[in-house]
């Protein structure tokens, strides 16, 4: 089984980045996280809704079919 990743170690995944090259930092680095975070909060709380809702449901099969 795959250990679990440290939250912290998670987070810097996502954290936001500027382009390296100054051309592209210059012309297309428009998107801020900021603007855009209770869409990908909402988002995150349906995924995790339906991931304890199906394991719930396959807990619930398998109690079932004893």
């Amino acid at each position: 089984m795959r250990a679990l990743a440290r939250p912290d170690l998670k987070r810097n995944q996502y954290k936001e980045k500027k382009p390296k090259d100054p051309t592209i930092r210059e012309q297309f680095n428009t998107y801020r996280f900021a603007d855009h975070k209770e869409h990908v909060i909402d988002l995150l709380r349906r995924v995790t809704t339906v991931s304890v809702e199906t394991m719930r449901l396959i807990g619930a099969m398998e109690n079932h079919a004893r």
